[in-house]
């Protein structure tokens, strides 16, 4: 009995990008280089798998076929916002938590969050402000397709999954949890998880402490 033959690969689909590129594009429905080119670059970034190489690799093949990705509207700001001039605000001597979305990091995790729609947007962004309040001067940081929160090194970061959110604390193996909500890498040597799933709620107060912990193992401020 003959075999059924495969469907044809499609323009997208032939190009040599890593396969968790082609899964990610593949998950958002993207399987044609005219698809490709209805999303922004921050888009693209925002889904677990594609990077930077992805985009490097993607760019040069539209601009072959007479196409570009989708302009980010966000990056175009009129002039007029720029020449505004802020109202004088005395400094306190504590410095101030990050602003949300206030770095081209931020605006990747903004991204991100939006494209995920999702409980799991929900969860990294409830998880952000989190951080933010905790550790005055920290940093947002886009790493491996993934938001990254860092002071004096890498603090902890917020994985999406299928059906989990983990948040990686990089040092956790040096950290003490008396609440128990490590629940995930505990063989690994240097970090911890915390995997939450759907209906999960965040303990803050908790997370609070290992977040000023883990930031104090780097030398920044607790």
């Amino acid at each position: 009995m003959a075999s059924t033959p495969r469907p044809p690969l499609t323009d997208l689909q032939s190009i040599k990008i890593s396969q968790p590129a082609q899964r990610a594009l593949a998950a958002a429905g993207i399987k044609t280089l005219a698809q490709l080119a209805k999303r922004t670059e921050a888009d693209l970034l925002a889904l677990h798998g594609v990077g930077p190489k992805a985009i490097t690799i993607l760019k040069p093949i539209l601009k072959t076929k007479g196409l570009t990705f989708k302009a980010d509207k966000r990056a175009a700001q009129p002039a007029s916002l720029a020449k505004a001039k802020p109202a004088p605000i005395k400094k306190a001597v504590r410095p101030a938590a990050a602003s949300v979305g206030s770095s081209a990091a931020g605006q990747q995790i903004d991204a991100h969050i939006a494209a995920l729609g999702d409980w799991r947007g929900k969860i990294v962004a409830q998880f952000r402000q989190v951080v933010l309040s905790a550790v005055p001067g920290v940093a947002e940081d886009w790493k491996w397709g993934t938001p990254v929160w860092a002071l004096k090194g890498n603090v902890v970061a917020a994985g999406t999954f299928k059906d989990h959110v983990k948040l990686n604390f990089f040092k956790g193996a040096a950290l003490s949890d008396p609440k128990g909500l490590f629940n995930a890498g505990l063989e690994a040597k240097g970090s911890r998880g915390i995997d939450l799933h759907e209906g999960d709620k965040l303990d803050v107060a908790g997370l609070k402490d290992l977040i000023r912990a883990a930031a104090a193992l780097n030398g920044g401020q607790s």
